[in-house]
C-alpha cells in the first residue's frame, strides 16, 4: 500500500525546510481537526489523488496524517512545477509591441 503513495526516495527528494514545514504541518493538522471538508476540498483543487489521500489516512500508515498530507501537497506541487517547465512555451515574438 505505501509503495503507491510516497516512496522514501521521493520523501528524501522533497525540499522540506524545518520551521516552515512544521508550520505547514501544524496548519494541516488544524484543518484536519476543525474543518476536514475544507481541507479535502483544497486538496481536490490542488489535484492530489484521492487514492493517495485515503492511503495516508489509513490507520496503519506509518507517517502521522497531517505530515503525510503535507507531503502529498508538496509532492503534487513539485510535479506541477516540473510539468509547467516541461511544456513552457517561448514568448510570442512581437507580443511586447502589440497595440490595440
Amino acid at each position: 500500500m505505501a509503495a503507491d503513495l510516497i516512496s522514501q526516495s521521493e520523501l528524501d527528494n522533497l525540499r522540506v525546510d524545518g520551521e516552515h514545514f512544521a508550520s505547514f504541518v501544524k496548519r494541516i493538522a488544524e484543518l484536519l481537526d476543525e474543518s476536514p471538508d475544507s481541507l479535502f476540498s483544497m486538496m481536490y483543487r490542488l489535484d492530489v489523488q484521492e487514492k493517495k489521500i485515503k492511503g495516508v489516512l489509513h490507520p496503519e500508515y506509518p507517517t502521522p496524517p497531517a505530515k503525510a498530507l503535507a507531503l502529498l501537497i508538496l509532492q503534487r506541487h513539485e510535479a506541477r512545477m516540473k510539468t509547467r517547465a516541461k511544456y513552457r512555451q517561448a514568448p510570442i515574438e512581437g507580443w511586447d509591441n502589440f497595440k490595440t
